[in-house]
């Protein structure tokens, strides 16, 4: 309903639930001004991201892994996951994900960061809280215009 929420990912094009092939479908693909195409997925804020050993929640695994595969899929399959979203291929110079998932509460620092920090290549993975943050600067930001 507010898609202004990824005005940080600048993007050209939103499409909602859009299918990768006929297997899968993402939450939102975004398509940005650089030509990167993004499939999102948004997990509930109450998910727990990081077990108490400080490794990364089954469920945070899961999610990312769902997104992995839609990224194996449009390498695999790029004209036609390109067609299923009627772009053409000169519009897209690479593709990544990005989870949505969690809050910032109830974890130690330390492990937040360390989640934070991890590199999972072409995914990216952001708390309800860095949304949230980077809601509240976009807000400052017009109102002091």
């Amino acid at each position: 309903k507010n898609p202004i929420i990824f005005h940080f990912l600048s993007p050209l094009r939103l499409y909602k639930k859009p299918p990768i092939l006929s297997k899968h479908q993402a939450d939102f693909a975004i398509l940005d001004s650089r030509g990167t195409l993004f499939f999102v997925e948004i997990e509930r804020p109450d998910m727990p991201l990081i077990r108490k050993d400080g490794a990364t929640s089954a469920e945070m695994e899961h999610a990312i892994s769902q997104v992995r595969d839609w990224l194996f899929l449009y390498e695999k399959h790029r004209a036609a996951v390109l067609e299923c979203l009627n772009l053409q291929d000169r519009e897209v110079t690479k593709v990544k994900g990005l989870v949505i998932a969690g809050r910032d509460e109830g974890h130690k620092a330390e492990d937040l960061r360390k989640f934070k920090w991890q590199d999972r290549g072409a995914i990216d993975c952001m708390t309800y809280d860095d949304l949230l943050n980077i809601c509240a600067t976009l807000s400052r930001e017009m109102k002091s215009m």
